[in-house]
Order: C-alpha cells, then structure tokens, then sequence
C-alpha cells in the first residue's frame, strides 16, 4: 500500500505550475490527460510498472478496477479569474468542481490581502476541501505545495494555508516548490515583491510540520536555463515547463519504485540537517528532449551551476547533503545491494578493463594485488551484471566518486556520505517542440547547498536599499490594518537576515574528525586502564 500525497496549488503562479506539473505526470504514467484513463500496457499477473505507485498522487476516479484516475489535488487562488485557466489547461478534465475554490476578487500582489484579509475568509473553505481529499487517503504521508513566494494569494494566503495545515496535521511532512521574484525588470510585477517574498520566508521558517522541504525555483535561473537552449526570449510558459519537468524529476523517486527517498519524510532526512535550513536547490540534464548526452555529460550538467534552479555562484558555498537520481524507462530490476557491494572495486575496474581513461593521480594508485584480484572477478560477475542494465549505472557512480575525490573542498567535511545516488526505473518525459516525448533516461540532483543564503541576502539587500522611510510607508501598507506593518517587517527582515548567518556558520565550520578519533582512542585506552587497576584490587 502506497502512502498518498495531497497537492495544493495556491494563486496564479501555483495553478500555472501546477497545471504543467500534472500534464507531465500523466503523460509518464501514461494516463490519458482527457478521461483520466490508463492507455499503457496490461500484465495478466503483475501490475504495471507505471500503476504500481499510483496512488501516491492520484485517487481512483469510478469503479474498482476501472483504471481511470483523478489527481489528489486542490487548485485555490482569490482570484476567480483563475478558474478559467484551469478549466483550459491541459488536464482540466481531471480536476474535479469540488477540488476547485476561488476567491471573491485579487490581491493586487499585497501580501496582507492575502494574508489577513481575504485569505482569513477564504481559508476555511480551502480547509474543508483539503480535508475531503485526505478523508480518501489511507496513510497520508504529507503534502506538496506549489505557489510564487511574491503573491497575494500564493505568498500571503499560501503562508496562512500552510500554517493551519501544519497546525492541524503537524505529524506529517510539506514538500513546497517556491518560485522567488526575478531582479530582472522584464520579469518583476510590482515593487511589492521583495516585501512580500521576506514576509513569506518568515512564515515558512515557522510552520509547524513534522518534516519540512522547500524547492527554491529563482525566476533569474530559470530564465538563464531556457535562454540556454532556446534563440527566443524566454516566456512565462516556457519557464513553467522547466519547473514541471524538475518537479516530476524531483519526485520521480516517490512515484516509481526506489531505494531511496521514497516518501516525503525520507526525503526530507537526507536532505535537511537543521530543521532552519530545509531549503534546496535542483537541476535536471537534459532539460530538453532534444538534447543528446551521455553519462559523463548528464553529471556534468548536473554539478554545473548554470543549471540550477538558484542563481549562485559555481564556485560559492558548500554541499551540506545531495541526491542525485538517474532515470529510465526501459531498465531492467537492478540489485542495489551488489551495486553497493560492487562499488569498492569499480575504479580498478574501470582502469583495469580501459573502459574510462582518466588523468586523475587517485585512480592511478591502485596496488598491484587489487588488480590481480580484479581480473578474475571483472570476467565472471560484474562484467555480466552490468550487461543486463540498459543505463550504464557504473559510470554514473563513477563519475559520482570522481566528482567528491577531485573536488572534496565542495563539500563540507562534518556530514560523512553527504552525497546518495540511486537508479529509478519508470518512464521519463521532456518537452520538445511544444510537446512532450519519452527520452530513454535522465539525471536529476537535489542538494542542500550553503551557497543558497546568497539567494536571501540578495533579498535583505534589496529590502535595504529602501530609504527608512520609504520601508516604513511601505510597511505600514503591508500590514492590512491587523499589525504593525513596520515592526512585522522588522522582524521578518531579522529572521531572513539570521537564515543567512546560519548558512554561513555551516560553510565556515570545520570539523577535524582525526582528532576526534584520536580523542575516542585515547577515551577507550583510559577505560582498559581503568579496567585493569579494578581487577588488580
């Protein structure tokens, strides 16, 4: 049994990716986007692969066994105006009427409109909705958001929605994929955007969940990763595919059968060593169907900066956890326990059988018995093993190791094994030329990176370039008549302001783990001779 999931959507920039979100999972669980009905193929005696985990974001829509599926989600916004967009979307036909709750008027972008005002009339409507979705659940594990931090409805109301749930469900795991504002002007909607993106932080720094995960989608970043592969300039529709193929990239691993990070709460253990510090960073590669890459070129992409999803340096902060996943579709069941087992003689392996030639002065010192002991065993097991995977999962792992070998200083030393990887099996959809198609396979890796307290200090520095004055007027229209806007910005100002400082502790810290063994020996060394002393009396 599946442990199920409930989606929200919350204000325009929610329902658009959340709207490109389901029309990706569907295509990859080959679920027709009009009827909702399964069009893959049938096994007389076993599950599809693609039904096998089914239930994790979608509900049986009529009879048992009918094979026809509706997506376990609300789509909320104040803005009426939003029912007409998804009732045009792709997968509209799914949604059902129940499922869908809209407000009275707009926010105008204010946060507090959202937040105090409508959003406090609309909320118990939004609650009962949610409630009804996770009556049908039978182990609910958690609850993905999608919504823009900047908005009305998705920053204000999506923060008040967010804490309510975790107030009434605080056992429980959110997963939340967040689009920031964009610096670049042909982007940016109103000067109330940064206020209203520092007012969100602060409230998601403070829900009460069990387990937290917050997916940073920087408007910046995406548009430098279409700009990458498109002549045209980058639209919004654009920039919403990048994120709904990074999403079903994301959570491919709680959709398909894995080893690793199969529910939210595991996912959220990986990657998040301090409960402050719950916000990551994403990229996939390809990010297009089109693209052609191998295994060394998907890792490559995958560790470079310029695909992900935050705009940060390459070379600023630190790894604290990773997961790097790899995607196919027509994979064959892998044992992860040889995978494991076999992976402390790959690198000699790879040397031995010149499968890889590589420079690195770590792959070239391998004693001599290592090799001999190697050739036997390359020949009778793994050689055969690795022929039976149509995804070259070694030199995938290879190209793993290499990366924390080369560069080890990318990583912070007091997190041992910061870094996981695993082989998902299920189909893998990307868009090409407006349409999405199967691909054979793709890489995805999330990563809590200390590099991302950039993203909030660009933010606190944006705040501070207001004029005192002008942050007090701004503050005070902020407040929605229910607080002191001057002094609540101030304080979320601070918490944000804090959230970088953290960050920044953590890439500073250094932990010499020799000395701690050293010190563990000389406590172990003291106990004997304590040991010894009471048997001499």
């Amino acid at each position: 049994m599946v442990n199920e999931i409930v989606h929200i959507q919350v204000g325009g920039c929610g329902n658009h990716i959340g709207n490109a979100f389901w029309e990706v999972v569907c295509k990859e669980h080959r679920i027709n986007p009009q009827t909702g009905v399964f069009e893959g193929d049938q096994k007389e005696n076993d599950s599809p692969l693609e039904l096998q985990r089914i239930g994790t974001y979608f509900d049986e829509a009529g009879e048992t066994n009918s094979l026809r599926y509706a997506p376990r989600a609300c789509l909320i916004d104040l803005d009426p105006s939003t029912a007409d967009l998804n009732q045009t979307s792709a997968t509209s036909a799914l949604y059902k009427p129940d499922n869908q709750i809209y407000g009275d008027g707009d926010c105008g972008g204010i946060w507090p409109e959202g937040h105090y005002e409508k959003g406090a009339d609309t909320i118990d409507k939004c609650m009962d909705g949610i409630r009804k979705q996770i009556e049908k659940c039978h182990h609910l594990q958690g609850f993905q958001f999608t919504h823009g931090i900047s908005g009305g409805s998705g920053g204000g109301m999506g923060t008040y929605l967010a804490v309510k749930i975790g107030d009434s469900f605080p056992d429980k795991s959110l997963l939340t994929f967040s689009v920031f504002p964009s610096s670049n002007p042909d982007f940016a909607r109103s000067k109330y955007d940064i206020p209203s993106a520092t007012l969100t932080l602060h409230q998601l720094l403070e829900t009460s969940f069990n387990s937290n995960l917050t997916f940073i989608l920087d408007n910046d970043a995406l548009t430098n990763i279409v700009a990458q592969h498109q002549k045209s300039a980058p639209l919004f529709k654009d920039l919403n595919r990048v994120i709904a193929t990074s999403m079903a990239n994301v959570t491919a691993s709680l959709r398909w059968p894995s080893e690793m990070n199969g529910e939210l709460n595991s996912m959220c253990i990986n990657l998040v060593p301090f409960p402050r510090l719950h916000f990551c960073l994403m990229s996939c590669a390809p990010v297009y169907a089109a693209a052609d890459m191998d295994v060394n070129g998907v890792c490559k992409s995958l560790w470079n900066s310029d695909n992900w999803s935050v705009n940060v340096p390459h070379d600023s902060g630190k790894y604290m956890a990773s997961c790097l996943h790899f995607r196919g579709g027509n994979m064959q069941q892998l044992n992860f326990s040889k995978v494991g087992h076999y992976q402390r003689t790959i690198d000699a392996i790879i040397l031995l059988k010149g499968w890889v030639q590589h420079d690195c002065d770590t792959y070239q010192a391998i004693p001599a018995p290592i090799f001999e002991l190697c050739a036997n065993f390359v020949e009778e097991n793994f050689v055969k093993f690795l022929q039976e995977c149509n995804m070259p999962m070694y030199e995938f792992e290879w190209e793993i190791e290499r990366m924390l070998t080369v560069t080890p200083d990318r990583f912070v030393n007091w997190i041992p094994d910061s870094t996981q990887s695993q082989l998902i099996r299920g189909n893998t959809a990307l868009y090409a030329n407006d349409e999405l198609q199967y691909v054979q396979g793709n890489g995805v890796m999330v990563a809590n990176h200390t590099g991302i307290g950039k993203v909030f200090d660009n933010i606190c520095k944006a705040l501070k370039r207001m004029s005192a004055q002008n942050a007090a007027q701004l503050g005070n229209s902020l407040s929605g008549g229910q607080l002191s806007g001057e002094m609540e910005m101030l304080e979320a100002d601070k918490n944000v302001r804090d959230l970088v400082v953290e960050y920044q502790d953590k890439e500073d810290a250094i932990v010499n783990l020799d000395d701690d063994d050293d010190d563990d020996s000389e406590e172990d060394d003291s106990e004997e001779e304590d040991d010894d002393e009471d048997g001499d009396f």
